[in-house]
């Protein structure tokens, strides 16, 4: 039985809204649809996985997966800020404070300077990963953009005001 709850509601309004922005892309010329069609696609296949590991807790207690809310339990931090309107304020300046950081830094440093940054910074900050294991992430992901976008689909990824203006790049 599919079990139905806000989680699996917002997941899949976004896949929805992923699938309309893949069909509204495919009217674009093939060179313009690139882009959206890569991270469309992938965007969505992760949506799909999602809504069925939200939506089916007993497949996934079969299939030995776990939700990330189980994986990682909540901190007393959270509980704490949970019971108050004030800490929810203080919650909500801090997720847009993390937003904020990622969009100067992409227009400052470009993409694949300052995405390993932003991963590094989140999971040794925010979610309070050892050094380690929040640079193995960081590197694991810029590999990946970097061979998936630069190498394989050959894209020319933004390099930032500061990289373009003193680099010539």
């Amino acid at each position: 039985m599919f079990h139905i709850t806000g989680r699996t509601l917002f997941t899949f309004s976004a896949l929805l809204f992923v699938a309309l922005l893949l069909w509204i892309s495919s009217g674009y010329p093939p060179r313009a649809r690139q882009v959206p069609d890569v991270i469309g696609w992938f965007t969505l296949i992760c949506l799909i996985i999602q809504l069925v590991l939200d939506g089916a807790p007993q497949l996934t207690a079969k299939l030995g997966v776990f939700r990330s809310d189980q994986l990682y339990p909540v901190d007393k931090q959270v509980r704490e800020a949970r019971a108050t309107e004030q800490a929810q304020g203080r919650l909500e300046v801090i997720a847009f404070s993390w937003l904020l950081f990622l969009l100067v830094g992409l227009v400052l440093l470009g993409f694949l300077v300052f995405i390993p940054i932003y991963i590094l910074c989140y999971l040794r900050f925010q979610a309070a990963h050892s050094w380690l294991r929040a640079t193995v992430y960081a590197g694991a992901t810029w590999l990946f953009v970097y061979l998936l976008f630069v190498r394989l689909f050959e894209i020319r990824l933004y390099t930032g005001m500061i990289l373009e203006r003193f680099l010539d790049l």
